[in-house]
């Protein structure tokens, strides 16, 4: 956190360094503020500004902008002082392109735990898609893929119909109360998802693809268990299980149900993803312990 002093209206306050430190509701004010500076709506400092505001919780109105017009060399002074403080705070949210600016999200928390669609509410995975089931991972992982390929926008809608869905009547394995994955309603998941705010399509595919990043490498505690992800993910040709194709995951199937472990085919597709991270854990271990034997 950074730590902001302004004299001449009393305030002291710390405001975010990182997007992992802004709440779920700045996160999404700032990505919304974001797509707006990506179509050339507002420039860089407009959207610096904004956010500064918003972190520092200043309400700008008519008031405000009465008060410029009567007191233009402060306003002047007032001005310069934003754009000081913009480029030494916030310089971290955004980074430059070939066209432009872009966030530069990069936090496993999740801003959009529910979006409208239309009338309809959907629902979200948790931070660091805890709740989420192999299926649900699996299934938006492939469309991910498919999107960064194609930059087909039906992938995208695809990918956000296996995260987002309405509220179901049970939790399923992952621990979500989200109505379940089925052929029977998936066109009406796939048309709500696409009715959703572009903004918050784009803030999903990134904060998704964060999180994909972040599973690759972290050590996650499962059941009181500290778990290394970067064995997990590490296949033998030493790319990324994550960046693979879908017949990876169809593989770790495969072989789970092959151990009878946990049931067939459909019933480890429908575990919890983090479940099945902590069993192919225990099993790295078991065949090192195997091997040295």
């Amino acid at each position: 956190m950074n730590r902001i002093e302004i004299p001449a209206i009393g305030l002291t306050q710390e405001i975010a360094s990182s997007w992992s430190e802004l709440t779920p509701k700045q996160s999404a004010r700032a990505m919304a503020l974001a797509w707006e500076l990506q179509r050339g709506q507002l420039s860089l400092l407009g959207f610096q500004a904004l956010m500064l505001f918003e972190l520092l919780n200043i309400k700008q109105g008519f008031k405000a902008a009465f008060w410029e017009r009567l007191n233009p060399k402060a306003a002047q002074e007032k001005n310069f002082n934003v754009y000081r403080l913009c480029k030494e705070l916030l310089s971290w949210m955004t980074t430059p392109t070939e066209s432009g600016y872009a966030p530069s999200f990069d936090t496993i928390i999740n801003p959009l735990h529910m979006v409208k669609s239309g009338r309809r509410r959907l629902y979200g995975p948790a931070d660091g898609l805890c709740d989420l089931t192999l299926s649900e991972f699996r299934n938006a992982l492939i469309a991910r893929e498919e999107f960064i390929e194609t930059q087909q926008e039906e992938a995208l809608d695809r990918m956000i119909s296996f995260l987002y869905r309405r509220r179901g009547k049970k939790p399923n394995n992952g621990g979500r109360w989200v109505s379940d994955i089925s052929h029977t309603t998936f066109e009406t998941d796939l048309r709500l998802a696409s009715q959703i705010e572009p903004w918050q399509k784009q803030t999903i595919l990134m904060w998704f693809s964060s999180c994909v990043g972040f599973l690759q490498t972290a050590k996650l505690s499962i059941a009181g268990e500290v778990v290394d992800m970067s064995e997990i993910f590490r296949s033998d040709d030493g790319d990324s299980l994550a960046t693979k194709t879908k017949f990876s995951w169809t593989d770790v199937i495969c072989e789970l149900a092959k151990e009878n472990t946990i049931g067939n085919m459909d019933k480890v597709d429908e575990q919890g993803l983090y479940y099945i991270f902590l069993i192919l854990w225990h099993n790295i271990k078991q065949a090192k312990r195997n091997a040295k034997t």
